[in-house]
């Protein structure tokens, strides 16, 4: 019979955020259709004296357009709505009642893949696109490939405007990265908290300073959580393994006490057979009694050992956790720094082609040359609503229209 040990499984992925997005509070992601959930469950087997992952409840699940997900043993559950950790205990109390359990199971789930958004009008490549935690209407707008309306402009103005928009966009760029670097490095020192230098600017055209620096933050919060969590997940399995053993040894002793008792008999007996006081099936009863006795003894020191080496085994994955999180933050801030020095040559490149033409780079730096709306529908019929501006955050199902128009400053060089 198996009981259940249940602790929480975090799987995280190269990805994983620890972060997303509801109506009423930025920070709570809560399901919709076309979300994909993972859900990890790990019971104590009683039989095979090890943890195992049951791999009957396990697994990946899809919310369908009902909302709802289909759990073996669990049946369908309504996911729409809910939060990972809402929906963990509605799984729980459900395979509680089919377990029959005492209690109910801790059970990990965690969002693997959010469900598409949609985006149309002024942009190069309209269509659906895979959500992402944070995501604001101007980053939708990046990802389906910007988009630009430059009917009836001359064509050295349009040069200009179009290698103004460049710089723009790289000098945008080239601060996100400048952020994430600073976020990386805080990362790799394993610093308790992230800071920004003062020396960080605005760039004209990009979302504002706060919230690109809000955004790192929360990157940089997310992750320290998830690791934070992993090592209390060991900690508690060396706890719990470290109680095992103590019970173990318990249960040794008084196999020993029993063994001791039953040589004494055997030899209290084989005295007796020897003097024909007693019958052989006698000595044998007593006999079988020690090796019973033995044969359990053994049983219990090879779980003790197991036991002491699964600790071990813990232990080095908790000294590894962290070095394998200093170690991907370590590349991803050199892959940041290399991007870095890509796009400062291409910022210099983009200057010189404007001063060549007659334009004044620090102008284009200050004046954005493109207006563009954002309108995003989110629900359908009823409760249908309306939401405006590049940094309102997209959740699965939006449908965002981008309007795009020009606008060329006052003094803008002639063409």
């Amino acid at each position: 019979m198996l009981r259940l040990l249940v602790f929480c499984l975090a799987t995280l992925t190269g990805a994983s955020w620890g972060y997303a997005q509801s109506l009423d509070d930025p920070d709570i992601h809560r399901l919709s259709p076309g979300d994909k959930v993972s859900l990890r469950v790990v019971i104590w087997d009683e039989d095979e004296r090890d943890y195992v992952i049951w791999q009957a409840v396990s697994g990946e699940f899809l919310v369908q357009s009902g909302g709802r997900i289909m759990v073996p043993l669990a049946g369908r559950i309504l996911a729409e709505g809910h939060t990972p950790e809402e929906l963990s205990d509605e799984v729980a109390d459900a395979l509680q009642v089919q377990v029959r359990s005492n209690s109910a199971p801790s059970i990990a789930i965690e969002v693997v893949q959010y469900g598409p958004f949609f985006i149309m009008g002024d942009v190069d490549n309209p269509g659906a696109y895979p959500a992402q935690p944070g995501l604001t209407a101007l980053q939708a707008f990046a990802l389906a490939g910007g988009g630009q309306r430059l009917d009836e402009v001359g064509i050295d103005t349009l040069a200009i405007l179009r290698d103004t928009g460049s710089l723009e966009q790289i000098q945008t760029e080239l601060l996100r990265a400048r952020i994430t670097s600073i976020r990386l490095r805080a990362e790799v020192e394993e610093q308790a908290s992230l800071q920004f230098p003062d020396t960080l600017v605005p760039v004209a055209g990009s979302a504002p300073l706060d919230l690109l620096l809000e955004e790192e933050r929360r990157i940089f919060t997310a992750r320290k959580t998830a690791l934070e969590r992993e090592q209390a997940s060991l900690s508690e399995l060396i706890t719990l393994l470290a109680t095992e053993i103590n019970t173990l040894e318990r249960k040794i002793e008084g196999q020993q006490e029993q063994l001791t008792l039953a040589e004494e008999y055997l030899q209290n007996t084989q005295s007796l057979v020897d003097k024909g006081l007693a019958r052989a099936p006698q000595l044998t009863q007593a006999q079988k009694g020690v090796f019973d006795i033995e044969a359990k003894t053994l049983d219990l020191q090879n779980s003790f050992y197991r036991a002491q080496q699964s600790i071990k085994e813990a232990e080095r994955d908790v000294v590894a956790l962290k070095a394998n999180r200093a170690t991907q933050a370590a590349v991803e801030l050199q892959n940041v720094n290399a991007r870095i020095e890509l796009l400062r040559s291409r910022r210099d490149t983009a200057r010189r082609l404007l001063l060549e033409r007659g334009a004044e780079v620090g102008f284009a730096e200050e004046d954005r040359q493109y207006e563009r709306t954002f309108r995003l529908q989110r629900g359908k019929g009823a409760d249908r609503q309306i939401f405006e501006g590049p940094d309102t955050i997209v959740v699965p199902g939006d449908i965002i229209t981008v309007e795009q128009t020009l606008s060329v400053p006052e003094g803008a060089p002639p063409g």
